[in-house]
């Protein structure tokens, strides 16, 4: 067998049954579909001195071509809720390159922190990326410890390191932006696996909101107050009456924005929203009292994100005051009192 200098394999063979497999490839590359090929050659007339294979495998000129494609990379991303894990549709990312990236010369071609591309999640919280990227290359290692190459006229060649990151750019409103990186690597498997996947998953937290309904003298639950939830512009969200979760009536719907809004009543007969907008305008407005009691004043409010050491992240309530301003609670509760009704009795003398 000779090489010729396009790396042509040339082999002489006695005439025959013969078959051709590929058993290793280069880095990167992976092996074609079918990876088994039959040559045969089949004496005719004397007058060949050479015989080409008879088969439908190889071309006219009796060539056998194999064909390699590079190992495709697949990013996969699942965006979900923190407690209730139900899919997130509408949220944004963005790739980027955590290194730099260098051509087959080893040039640099992208700086380290270039967003690459976007990603938006669909109804089923997923976004998937199949964009041409750079696997990890062969002399590098997962960890960083090699960053150059074998040496190409005299200088050492930059290594790619596979290394990108998801960040997020926006998220629907009912739930908080969290700008934390989500890490992913891409590094060569084998020759037969033709499609390297990362798999990640997102969660972000939803806003919530417990409304109580009190009474001023005992500070009970008090059940029976008719109470609505309107935004910034009038509209109602929510409707109900305290301590009857059969009551709960909600106006909004998906084409409002709020996709991902829900209500449940506790035990206690205080009504739990969540996936009120954050940062935006709310009143909660009694619209009938308990019998007893006098109507309470409404109270204007925000849901704020508040971060924990830990990282957590929970909604508190900020209260529009007086003068406009806007004041932050330690938790999300909006806490609402009512009176009850007083008779004023004045004994008089007849005479004066």
């Amino acid at each position: 067998q000779t090489v010729d200098e396009e790396g042509v394999v040339h082999i002489t063979l006695p005439l025959g049954k013969y078959k051709v497999k590929e058993t290793k490839t280069l880095y990167g590359y992976v092996f074609p579909d079918k990876n088994e090929w039959n040559v045969e050659f089949n004496w005719e007339n004397s007058q060949d001195e050479f015989v080409l294979n008879s088969t439908a495998d190889t071309d006219e000129k009796g060539t056998l071509n194999v064909q390699n494609d590079l190992a495709k990379p697949v990013i996969k991303l699942l965006k979900e809720d923190e407690d209730s894990k139900e899919a997130i549709g509408g949220a944004v990312f963005g790739l980027y390159s955590k290194n730099d990236i260098y051509n087959a010369a080893g040039e640099k071609i992208v700086a380290a922190g270039t967003e690459l591309t976007t990603l938006v999640t669909s109804e089923n919280g997923t976004a998937n990326c199949e964009m041409r990227l750079p696997l990890m290359d062969q002399a590098h290692t997962s960890t960083g410890s090699a960053v150059t190459g074998p040496a190409i006229s005299g200088a050492a060649v930059s290594l790619n390191s596979g290394n990108y990151y998801l960040k997020e750019i926006s998220v629907p409103d009912s739930y908080y932006l969290d700008e934390t990186a989500v890490p992913i690597h891409l590094e060569y498997k084998d020759a037969k696996t033709k499609t390297i996947t990362a798999k990640c998953t997102k969660t972000n937290k939803q806003t919530s909101n417990e409304i109580d309904k009190l009474s001023v003298a005992g500070s009970t639950e008090l059940p029976d107050c008719e109470l609505a939830i309107t935004d910034g512009t009038g509209k109602e969200i929510v409707s109900w009456i305290s301590g009857d979760k059969d009551s709960v009536k909600v106006s909004v719907t998906e084409a409002d924005g709020y996709s991902n809004l829900k209500t449940s009543m506790d035990e206690k007969g205080n009504l739990h929203v969540n996936g009120l907008f954050h940062d935006k305008e709310y009143t909660l407005t009694e619209k009938r009292p308990a019998d007893g009691y006098v109507t309470a004043e409404s109270i204007t409010y925000m849901l704020k994100q508040r971060s924990a050491e830990d990282g957590k992240v929970n909604s508190v309530i900020a209260t529009k005051q007086s003068d406009g301003s806007y004041s932050e609670q330690a938790d999300d509760k909006t806490n609402m009192y009512d009176e009850q009704t007083k008779i004023r009795l004045i004994k008089l003398d007849s005479k004066t």
